[in-house]
C-alpha cells in the first residue's frame, strides 16, 4: 500500500466565542494539555497521525498556542443540553507543545504573517489543511524558533517527546524538500540505509552543536525511521 506525506492542519480557537474559554485554558495549561475535542473543516483529508497547529484568534495576542497530532477518525458530537447533533466534524487531539502566548509572545500572528503571508492567521475555519509547501515553511520556522527557546513555565513540551523530538518530528513529517536537499548533500547518519521513499527517512540534529546563532538546517542529518512510525495511505 502506497504511503503518503503527512499533512498539517491549521486549527483555530477564538476564546471569546468558543465553549473552550480562556479561563479553562488557564486552568488546563499547567498540565501541558488543553481541550482534546476540536472541529476540523477538511476532515475528509485528515488521517490519524497527521499534525496540527492551533492558532488563537480574536484576542489581543494571536498566534500558535499549541500543536501535536490528530488522533483517530473524525466524528460528530451531540449537544448534551439539546440532544442535537452538532454541525461539522470533530477530532481528538494529542499535545506535543503548548504555550501561554500572552506571556511567552512566541509564534504570534504578526510573526507568522511575515513567514507565510498567504495565510490569514486571524480569521477562517478551524481544521484547514495546509499545502505541503506551507507546512514545510511553518515547520522550519517553528523548529528554528524552538531550537533557541528555553523551556520555562510559559512553554512546555510533551514530557516523553521533549523539545528535541518535537522539532525532529515536525521536520521529519512535514519537510520533504528539505530532506531531498540533505540527501543530495550527503548529510546522513552513520549506518544509514537508503530508503525507497522520502517519507521513510527521519531527521535528527546534533544537540551539542546548537549555538546562539545556529540555523537548524545546518545541524540536521538524515536517519532511518522506525517503520511503525510511518503513516500509511488514507485507504488503511
Amino acid at each position: 500500500m502506497a504511503r503518503r506525506q503527512r499533512r498539517a492542519f491549521l486549527m483555530r480557537w477564538n476564546p471569546r466565542i468558543s465553549s473552550y474559554t480562556q479561563e479553562r485554558f488557564d486552568k488546563d495549561f499547567p498540565s501541558g494539555e488543553a481541550c482534546d475535542d476540536w472541529s476540523i473543516w477538511d476532515y475528509q483529508k485528515s488521517h490519524s497521525g497527521d499534525l496540527y497547529f492551533m492558532a488563537k484568534v480574536g484576542s489581543k495576542v494571536n498566534g500558535i498556542v499549541w500543536g501535536g497530532y490528530l488522533n483517530g477518525r473524525p466524528y460528530q458530537l451531540q449537544d448534551i443540553a439539546t440532544d442535537q447533533i452538532l454541525p461539522g466534524r470533530f477530532i481528538k487531539l494529542t499535545y506535543q507543545f503548548i504555550q501561554d502566548i500572552d506571556k511567552q509572545r512566541a509564534f504570534t500572528s504578526d510573526e507568522l504573517s511575515e513567514v507565510l503571508p498567504n495565510i490569514d492567521w486571524d480569521h477562517g475555519h478551524s481544521g484547514v489543511q495546509l499545502s505541503i509547501e506551507d507546512s514545510e515553511k511553518l515547520a522550519l520556522y517553528l523548529g528554528n524558533m524552538m531550537l533557541h527557546m528555553k523551556e520555562d513555565k510559559y512553554i512546555t513540551y510533551d514530557s516523553y517527546e521533549e523539545k528535541h523530538y518535537v522539532i525532529c518530528d515536525m521536520i521529519t513529517y512535514l519537510c520533504p524538500q528539505l530532506k531531498e536537499r540533505l540527501l543530495k548533500e550527503g548529510k546522513i547518519a552513520d549506518g544509514y540505509k537508503p530508503a525507497k521513499e522520502i517519507t521513510d527517512i527521519g531527521v535528527n540534529y546534533i544537540e551539542n552543536a546548537v549555538k546562539e546563532n545556529t540555523c537548524l538546517e545546518d545541524i540536521l542529518f538524515l536517519t532511518n525511521i522506525n517503520g511503525e512510525l510511518i503513516l500509511l495511505s488514507d485507504e488503511d
